[in-house]
């Protein structure tokens, strides 16, 4: 499924900026100077002309318009969530670090799914370095190798015999959940990502406020709180990744206040400005 995916993406991509160049040219002979002086700024422009057809003709789909990349994800997770569960539950703990194919390397495996997001999402854009849409697009999906390297590291505690045999069986299910919502999240983001033709669009509100509440309440809350519980209650060392789950949360919030401050700053000068005119 991956192989198609990646087929189809090159495909839409390559047809995608054929069409782009095809309008931009369309624009140029009808005398529009943004095309030259700032490509960026028309993208999504572009890509709703080669959605619409250009000069009357039907262009290729954009990138944003291909629901199996976010599906390709949502099955490579559902497989791997299950066989993450039926590893840990049965004979993770029987594991000897003495062998290579021991607890450590099942660790590093389950959690390299964080760089295979990373290739995944590397071969579904063409945005420039440094550009809007790359910007964008890193915004949305900067912490999903640490979260899936976060959620991975906690399943480190079905390694530990004693630990398991003392936990009881809801606690066990609880923490496998957590663990697998983070490796399905990202479906989420591949979802606003598309919807915004891969950081063509700007995002708009909503889809931010979202991407925060899934920071916030879908990863490091719950692994927060996990953490707490098995630390407090079976009496485990907490993970240093505790502070991630402090940190990253708390820059959250605080992005939502810096925004709603500097909209009050800008409304009050605006206020000033009317009165002095």
């Amino acid at each position: 499924m991956f192989v198609v995916t990646f087929s189809i993406s090159y495909r839409q991509m390559q047809d995608a900026l054929q069409c782009m160049r095809s309008g931009a040219n369309h624009l140029a002979a009808r005398g529009s100077d943004s095309v030259a002086c700032c490509m960026e700024g028309v993208l999504g422009m572009m890509h709703d002309r080669c959605e619409e057809g250009v000069a009357g003709k039907e262009g290729p789909p954009s990138p944003g318009k291909m629901p199996l990349t976010y599906f390709a994800w949502l099955v490579y997770a559902a497989f791997l969530s299950i066989r993450v569960v039926l590893i840990y539950k049965n004979f993770a703990h029987t594991l000897q670090e003495d062998t290579f194919l021991g607890p450590s390397t099942l660790q590093v495996t389950v959690a390299a799914a964080g760089a295979v997001f990373l290739v995944f999402l590397l071969a579904h854009h063409d945005a420039a370095p440094e550009s809007r849409r790359r910007h964008r697009i890193d915004v949305l999906t900067w912490s999903v190798l640490l979260d899936v390297v976060d959620a991975v590291d906690l399943l480190g505690v079905f390694l530990d015999t004693a630990a398991r045999d003392n936990m009881a069986e809801w606690v066990e299910w609880t923490i496998m959940s957590i663990v697998c919502l983070n490796f399905v999240l990202p479906t989420v983001l591949l979802m606003v990502l598309s919807k915004t033709h891969f950081g063509a669009r700007p995002l708009s509100k909503h889809l931010q406020t979202l991407h925060r509440l899934l920071v916030l309440l879908g990863v490091n809350g719950p692994l927060l709180a996990a953490r707490l519980f098995l630390w407090q209650h079976l009496h485990l060392p907490i993970s240093t990744f505790a502070i991630k789950n402090v940190g990253v949360p708390f820059l959250m919030l605080y992005s939502i206040y810096d925004y709603a401050h500097h909209q009050r700053l800008q409304a009050g000068l605006h206020e000033v400005q009317e009165m002095i005119s």
